[in-house]
């Protein structure tokens, strides 16, 4: 793809009002678990157990954003709105905090039965807690299963995740900022095995759901991190996969004993990975490209992060959501993009008019195509009529006045388009009975602002449960059709006592369950 004039990343104007929180046309029950009672703390990376009745989570007291204790809320299940349940503390010591809550993996993660609980302690440990002991019904022994060098704060465990039969548990090592390693440790002997060194650094991105149904592989995403997500003015169109992307991530497939090893996915980047609980599906994200013809050659060409799925085997890829326009949302762009077009030619070419150009001009009947050859012809006029310091004999110069009148009516629009296909879809997560999934819609340029979307694979339909919040991680009942989020509502620039836009909140944690 020929690209020309402007790529850039874009950005909203700060201050922006939004009406965030839940969409209760979308839900059958919504409730608040964890409020942001404590203005410090509330509650981070939650965890539902199975049967969907019982919630971990971490929440810190003293403003410690690194260290926190293990709280758990007991018998959600059973509670209406207007009903509120005191967590209680499983954990003294403090446990290992997850990262910033903008690009915040889950680090707690449920055993199949219930009944245990991985979570990372501050030590670096990878640690299990037996949360029901069934003799005194109280919680039980917590044991360490792996540890890291706790003197290199670069090295940490993290992302923990059980096998669906109970017996192993995968996670990652992470060593700096350039690589990490797949390890799988055997939760009855504590024995450990490193599969993979090649997964990405970054733990928000290697896997959702990692496990095959049947506990014998893996998918992780692996190799280098590539996310060049762009909107600008180009001359030809683009496919719909950025087949122009940089060398990216990939998906691979490993059997937990060590014997296999496949290369599911090349270009364009792959990333978070979700294998479907009921078949040989993938579900990931990955970049994809559109552009939006306003002229006979003009367009404006994007390129996003959509969720795709293709088979265990790397075939019949297909993408799920999609970052394209519609019809009325194209033509509004297109709309614009004449205007400001047009009044861009006016402010620099309509003195050197004719009276009739200049009236089909500002009257609105002059087509973008006409415009274009208005900007070329003008470009190449005498040096009198050239901006201040322009040279007609100058390709550079003349390339730099077609430059500014395309790049100064794209920019008048910009809003516009982003709000039309400047989105990331991010983190899928299967349902437990693989006809739906979740995932975090974001928006370029604006950094912890997300919709927690639900898409029915079978009709396309697609329900926003939670608009324009900070969504931070969330995960399904294995038992149940509800989810629970760590949200953080955006505050408004004088509610959060800044002069820039939006910011998220405090963190709360939420129980959805979509219609």
């Amino acid at each position: 793809m020929k690209r020309s004039l402007i790529t850039a990343y874009l950005f909203l104007c700060a201050g922006m009002a939004y009406a965030a929180g839940p969409n209760p046309d979308e839900l059958k029950s919504f409730k608040v678990l964890v409020p942001d009672y404590s203005k410090t703390s509330g509650g981070v990376s939650p965890a539902i157990s199975p049967n969907g009745d019982n919630v971990a989570f971490y929440s810190h007291e003293d403003g410690d954003h690194f260290a926190g204790d293990l709280y758990l809320l007991s018998g959600i299940g059973r509670i209406d709105e207007d009903t509120t349940v005191d967590p209680k503390k499983l954990e003294d010591n403090p446990a290992r905090m997850p990262g910033r809550y903008d690009r915040r993996a889950r680090a707690i993660d449920w055993s199949p039965d219930g009944d245990r609980l991985a979570f990372l302690g501050l030590d670096g440990g990878l640690y299990v807690k037996r949360v029901f002991d069934p003799v005194n019904k109280k919680p039980g022994e917590t044991r360490r299963l792996a540890i890291t060098d706790t003197t290199d704060m670069t090295r940490r465990i993290a992302i923990p995740r059980w096998s669906p039969d109970g017996k192993h548990i995968a996670f990652l090592r992470i060593a700096g900022e350039q690589s990490s390693s797949v390890c799988v440790v055997d939760v009855a002997s504590g024995a450990e095995r490193v599969l993979a060194d090649d997964a990405l650094p970054d733990e928000n991105y290697v896997w959702q759901q990692p496990w095959s149904p049947d506990s014998t592989r893996i998918v992780y995403a692996g190799g280098k991190l590539a996310m060049n997500v762009s909107i600008g003015v180009v001359e030809t169109p683009t496919p719909r996969e950025a087949r122009n992307a940089p060398e990216g991530s990939v998906l691979v497939v490993l059997s937990i004993d060590g014997t296999q090893r496949k290369v599911i996915r090349g270009k364009p980047s792959a990333l978070c990975p979700s294998w479907s609980p009921v078949g040989a599906r993938f579900a990931y994200s990955s970049l994809t490209s559109g552009s939006l013809k306003i002229s006979d050659r003009k367009y404006v060409g994007y390129t996003t992060v959509a969720i795709w799925s293709c088979d265990a085997d790397g075939r019949n890829p297909k993408m799920l959501t999609h970052s394209e326009p519609s019809k009325e949302q194209a033509t509004a762009v297109r709309t614009a993009m004449t205007r400001a077009f047009a009044k861009a030619i006016d402010e620099q070419y309509g003195a050197t008019l004719t009276p009739t150009q200049l009236r089909k001009l500002r009257s609105g009947a002059m087509t973008m195509t006409e415009m274009g050859e208005i900007a070329k012809l003008k470009a190449k006029c005498p040096a009198d009529l050239q901006p201040a310091g322009g040279d007609s004999s100058n390709d550079t110069a003349q390339g730099r006045m077609r430059a500014d009148v395309v790049t100064e009516a794209f920019q008048q629009v910009s809003a516009q388009m982003m709000s039309a296909v400047g989105r990331m879809h991010m983190s899928p997560v299967w349902s437990p009975d693989g006809k739906r999934i979740a995932f975090a819609r974001g928006f370029l340029g604006e950094e912890g602002n997300r919709d927690l979307v639900v898409r029915d694979l079978a009709t396309g339909k697609e329900r926003v449960l939670v608009d324009h919040s900070g969504i931070s991680c969330f995960s399904w009942a294995k038992r149940r059709t509800a989810l629970v989020a760590e949200i953080r509502r955006l505050m408004s620039r004088q509610e959060a006592g800044l002069e820039t836009k939006s910011q998220p909140g405090y963190p709360e944690i939420w129980l959805l369950e979509p219609k």
